[in-house]
């Protein structure tokens, strides 16, 4: 899971470079738009992966003890 988040953060990164990338050519401000809104969907899904891994983490905490309650 931890790979995904990591994939994820990466791939962010594309729609923002191509937007730098044709910057000076001229770009529509739809086009704009939308890869600024690729890169905020995708800066979501990253929160989202990093909960479900950190869920995950906390109930084997809870389930093995290997760790203090609390860090669970």
């Amino acid at each position: 899971m931890g790979q995904l988040s990591a994939v994820v953060k990466l791939a962010s990164g594309a729609p923002m470079f191509a937007l730098l990338w044709r910057a000076d050519e001229g770009i529509s401000d739809g086009l704009a738009a939308v890869l600024v809104d690729m890169n905020g969907a995708s800066f979501i899904l990253t929160w989202a992966l990093d909960a479900v891994m950190l869920a995950a983490a906390g109930g084997v905490i809870i389930a093995t003890r290997c760790l203090p309650r609390w860090l669970g």
